[in-house]
């Protein structure tokens, strides 16, 4: 008969207590947050202590149970299957709220909640299909909100909405968030000058062509052209022409006085 070993049974209940880690480390039959769940992960035992928790693929469906850590700061859901935001409204602080890959639909749990800290919301590879999904002007109520991603800066991990709206979210995206900074990783101060620039050269365009049309569409002068104006000078020549011509009247008004 085989002998065990102290040694043999120290690796045994090493492996043992190795697997209970690991199952441990998973959301229950529900797909909630477990006290345990987050003590194995934090390694903190008083959940108040909890500021920065990270729970990635762990079958988590709900984040009912994290409103425990009153005081988290940091919150990293990455690659699980949420697809509501509930049990958050006492956490007061969270700055950063990290929803990779999961199951959301929509952003309503934001626009709708209390969130007066929250400065980055990272929500690549979602469910969000449309424009009124990201619930746009109701997240502008967050004023501290500085960073959305939708998806990555390489267009990887998009949402539905980026492949179907891309330019009608992130039009509405910077009218009514003036307040954010970075929209899928690029910097909207960048994005705000470059659609500024277009705008203004789009109109100096207009204005040649109409500049141009009125030139090729003019036979002869009328009794109210100058010179200037019809040679392309522009408004300028215009109010030169105007303003010897008013000269001349003048003068001729102060003849016809004289005599």
């Amino acid at each position: 008969m085989k002998k065990t070993t102290a040694a043999s049974r120290r690796a045994k209940n090493k492996d043992t207590d190795k697997d209970a880690v690991v199952v441990s480390l998973r959301a229950d039959a529900q797909g909630r947050v477990s006290p345990q769940l987050i003590n194995a992960a934090t390694r903190h035992f008083d959940l108040e202590a909890v500021t920065k928790l990270v729970l990635q693929r762990m079958a988590i469906r709900t984040t009912q149970g994290i409103g425990a850590c009153v005081n988290l700061e940091e919150l990293d859901l990455t690659d699980n299957v949420v697809d509501t935001l509930v049990d958050l409204s006492e956490v007061k602080g969270l700055k950063k709220l990290v929803l990779t890959q999961n199951k959301l639909a929509s952003l309503d749990a934001l626009s709708t909640g209390t969130w007066p800290a929250i400065e980055h919301v990272f929500v690549q590879a979602n469910a969000i299909a449309t424009v009124d999904a990201l619930c746009i002007p109701s997240l502008a109520r967050l004023g501290t909100l500085k960073s959305l991603y939708l998806k990555n800066v390489d267009g990887s991990q998009p949402n539905p909405v980026c492949k179907l709206h891309g330019d009608k979210y992130r039009d509405a995206a910077l009218r009514a968030l003036p307040a954010l900074r970075n929209l899928d990783g690029e910097r909207l101060r960048d994005i705000r000058l470059a659609n500024e620039r277009a705008a203004q050269a789009a109109a100096y365009n207009q204005a040649a062509r109409d500049e141009a049309h009125y030139s090729s569409s003019s036979s002869g002068r009328s009794w109210m052209s100058f010179p200037d104006v019809d040679d392309g000078a522009g408004f300028r020549g215009a109010a030169e022409a105007l303003k010897a011509l008013l000269g001349e009247t003048r003068a001729l008004l102060l003849a016809d006085d004289d005599s």
